[in-house]
C-alpha cells in the first residue's frame, strides 16, 4: 500500500466530503471510496468518517 490512501482519507477528513475530497485529488467519487476501503482493509478495521451534508433551506 502506498500513501495515496492515506492521503485520501485526510482530504475526505479535512473537506468533510467525498466529492470534494474527489475534486480536489482530481479523482472520480469511486475512486475515493475504493482507496478508503484498501486502508480499511490494510489496518483490518473499519474508518469512522462523520461526512456531515449541508442544510438546505
Amino acid at each position: 500500500m502506498g500513501i495515496d490512501p492515506i492521503r485520501t482519507y485526510l482530504s475526505v477528513a479535512a473537506d468533510n466530503s467525498f466529492i470534494e475530497a474527489a475534486n480536489r485529488l482530481h479523482l472520480i467519487q469511486s475512486t475515493i471510496s475504493a482507496r478508503i476501503q484498501k486502508l480499511e482493509a490494510y489496518l483490518g478495521a473499519t474508518l469512522k468518517l462523520c461526512v456531515i451534508a449541508p442544510m438546505q433551506n
